[in-house]
């Protein structure tokens, strides 16, 4: 364990058994918003329930969150957004997004955190990979590891960036978990936010958020 583990946070759904899973309709999913940037004052991107069918089938109507995690992309409401607007990150921009829930009304007071890059602030050697992928990870540095249940961040990487620029970034191995500096949290859960969960990166172990 080193400072940056309790330093930072991973973004997590918050899972129980109302918990909504968001997808982006098709032509937001087609603009690749999850790794590219997008053109601020283009359309909104635009999501649904992931389960829209079976919830109305079943009569089920789940509580639209303060936050909507799309896979490990958060999207946050406008009074989230506010709070943070001010802040200069470096390789995420917070995008105007449409909810639409399962009875076809629109929740327009969104903002998904938009990535366009990827960071290797990982510790490749201290991190728990399975077996299969640290033998994969030791022939070809560039392969792509998504066994990954432990992170440790990189003490010497980490050191070399200027706070300003790594209060929040996506992790480029595992499940690309957004991760946010112990300020941005604080921020963020003054709000007591529901959808969501942070989760410490000392105490983060893959499966254990289920």
């Amino acid at each position: 364990m080193n400072k940056y583990d309790d330093e930072y946070y991973i973004i997590l759904n918050d899972y129980h058994d109302q918990t909504l899973y968001v997808d982006a309709l098709q032509k937001s999913a087609d603009r690749r918003y999850r790794y590219k940037k997008l053109t601020l004052g283009q359309e909104p991107l635009f999501f649904e329930n992931g389960y829209k069918e079976e919830a109305i089938e079943k009569g089920i109507n789940l509580p639209v969150t303060d936050v909507l995690m799309d896979g490990v992309t958060p999207i946050i409401t406008t009074k989230l957004r506010d709070k943070i607007k001010h802040i200069d990150f470096k390789v995420m921009q917070l995008y105007p997004s449409v909810y639409i829930d399962d009875k076809d009304k629109w929740h327009e007071n969104y903002w998904c955190m938009n990535f366009w890059e990827e960071v290797d602030y990982w510790d490749k050697e201290k991190s728990k990979l399975s077996k299969t992928s640290r033998k994969r990870l030791a022939t070809n540095p560039n392969a792509v590891v998504i066994d990954i249940y432990k992170y440790v961040l990189d003490v010497e990487k980490l050191d070399k960036v200027p706070l300003a620029e790594r209060l929040i970034f996506k992790i480029d191995r595992g499940m690309g978990y957004i991760f946010i500096h112990q300020s941005i949290a604080d921020i963020l859960m003054e709000e007591n936010p529901t959808g969501i969960k942070l989760v410490k990166v000392s105490d983060f172990e893959e499966g254990k958020q289920f």
